[in-house]
């Protein structure tokens, strides 16, 4: 059976599974090989202390790794050292390249590093759908002929269903759970829609509090929420600003996810969030073209203050379960764009 190395950064190999999206994505690629029935296995640049897998990952090291144990490489989102045989390789691109390129060249200007993505040939590389817009930065970048898409997938694996008791009386959390502040995803729009929200003093009625998560990394936010937002400063008390923390200690109580993103089309807090039955306020096109969640288009801070107002009063009573059914790692067609990919480019 055919053995599959997969390579990402040695340090988000041994993070937890909610420390970015990258790790669960990963292992979702991991899983889905497995159920293909191949041997999946990691290749890691250096010996990992204190190895953290999830389930029954391993690790092989790069110096080990050979045509007899190994037939394809897949590199996920990292890099690797120059490997010495002549075993096909295949990238898969899952981060937002032209911002990670645009923020290494900006706020490094001084002493630029721009980011290297391997020393190796990669044969072909491969993109999620929400950044297939990118497919001729991706192959120019990893110098490949084109770049396609691989399925964007997902499973509950690591999120626990919360039963919610249904209170209609009981004030709400709102949940900013963005890695605030950051190009492609921030708190900012979402507190501005708050403040929009707080125009109206009732409002606050219907808040509990306000938590801003992967928000202590900015000390300054608490001071600029003073100066340009007069209605949410009201209640600065209620606002709590947390260090990024585990999703399913953030769902344990009932609440509004709040989000924004720009040119982040796909989100797994998106699927953890309709798969517990939460309300989700967001403006991602991909999940309004299937009527997911409550919409507001880009920056329009009023017509997302609306739609928080909607999910704090009436909550979402939408089941979004066949939606979730699309993205599986055990969906008969993912599994088989995913086969057809290993075919194409095993030798």
């Amino acid at each position: 059976m055919c053995k599959i190395g997969l390579s990402m950064n040695d340090i988000n190999l041994n993070k937890s599974i909610f420390s970015n999206g990258l790790r669960q994505n990963a292992y979702f690629i991991y899983t889905a090989l497995k159920e293909l029935g191949y041997k999946p296995f990691w290749i890691i640049n250096d010996k990992i202390i204190n190895f953290k897998p999830f389930i029954d990952e391993k690790y092989t090291l790069l110096n080990e790794v050979t045509c007899d144990n190994c037939d394809l490489i897949i590199i996920i989102g990292s890099n690797i050292r120059k490997i010495k045989y002549d075993i096909p390789i295949i990238a898969i691109n899952l981060g937002h390249l032209y911002e990670e390129l645009f923020s290494k060249s900006y706020l490094e200007k001084n002493n630029i590093k721009l980011l290297q993505f391997t020393e190796n040939k990669i044969k072909k590389t491969y993109t999620s759908p929400h950044y297939n817009h990118y497919s001729g930065l991706i192959s120019e970048f990893n110098k490949t002929t084109d770049t396609e898409i691989f399925p964007y997938i997902w499973e509950p694996l690591f999120i626990k269903y919360n039963n919610y008791t249904n209170n209609k009386n009981t004030p709400l959390n709102i949940y900013i759970c963005e890695p605030n502040i950051n190009v492609t995803k921030n708190c900012i729009i979402p507190l501005m829609i708050i403040n929009r929200l707080l125009k109206n003093d009732n409002n606050i009625n219907l808040i509990n509090e306000i938590h801003i998560y992967s928000g202590t990394n900015y000390p300054c936010l608490n001071n600029w929420i003073k100066q340009n937002l007069i209605f949410l400063y009201k209640y600065i008390n209620r606002v709590i600003i947390k260090k990024r923390e585990n999703i399913n200690d953030i769902f344990k109580n009932k609440g509004v996810i709040l989000s924004h993103q720009n040119d982040t089309e796909l989100n797994y807090l998106y699927f953890e969030t309709i798969y517990n039955k939460l309300p989700l306020v967001h403006n991602s096109s991909f999940l309004n073209n299937d009527n997911i969640g409550l919409y507001y288009h880009k920056n329009d801070i009023n017509v997302g203050s609306k739609q928080l107002l909607s999910a704090l009063k009436y909550g979402d009573n939408n089941d979004y379960n066949e939606y979730l059914k699309k993205f599986s790692i055990y969906n008969k067609n993912n599994l088989s764009l995913i086969n057809n990919i290993i075919n194409e480019n095993i030798n």
